[in-house]
């Protein structure tokens, strides 16, 4: 309850104002990502999914968080088949020729970089979007564990948009489409 504690923000209270990022424009300069008065902003890749073309979207698995806990036989023990695959819809998959537990190539059409991936086919994804858990420490030869399970190394997804990284450093790792075939 603000009354009583209030927030971290100049008034206490929520703030739909934010002055935090007034001063950031005023330096910066106008950019509709930075608005002081949220705005809904269209995704760079909004409307551009189509084909074997899909918006790729990711999450965490409930056994596993970050490197730390991606080289851990236990955890790695109790996990599910499609924990570590790249989800894609059944009806789009049954167009691309893909069944479940087939190798398919992903590669990202922002930094032309692929992956190889295990499919699941589930109905639990939109047909223009594809889902996986990011494969952390895939690619490290220390975490030996981590390689057997597989998953797509997000680093070689997504870029790095200059534009927005001058003022907050991450990457719109939300803002990526990729094409999937049969590997």
């Amino acid at each position: 309850m603000p009354y009583k504690k209030p927030l971290q923000t100049p008034t206490g209270k929520v703030e739909i104002y934010s002055m935090k990022l007034l001063g950031i424009t005023s330096k910066a300069g106008k950019n509709p990502n930075w608005d002081p008065l949220p705005d809904w902003v269209p995704p760079r890749v909004f409307n551009k999914a189509s084909g074997n073309v899909f918006y790729l979207t990711y999450g965490r698995s409930p056994v596993t968080s970050h490197t730390h806990t991606s080289d851990n036989d236990l955890l790695i023990s109790i996990a599910r088949k499609g924990h570590y695959s790249l989800w894609i819809n059944a009806k789009r998959a049954a167009e691309l020729g893909i069944k479940d537990g087939d190798l398919v190539k992903v590669t990202s059409l922002a930094t032309g970089k692929s992956a190889t991936a295990v499919a699941f086919v589930t109905e639990g994804v939109r047909p223009d979007t594809v889902f996986t858990v990011s494969g952390w420490g895939i690619e490290s030869d220390r975490l030996t564990n981590a390689k057997k399970v597989g998953g797509v190394p997000m680093n070689r997804m997504w870029k790095i948009f200059e534009d927005q990284y001058k003022l907050l450093p991450n990457a719109l790792m939300q803002e990526i489409l990729v094409r999937v075939e049969k590997a």
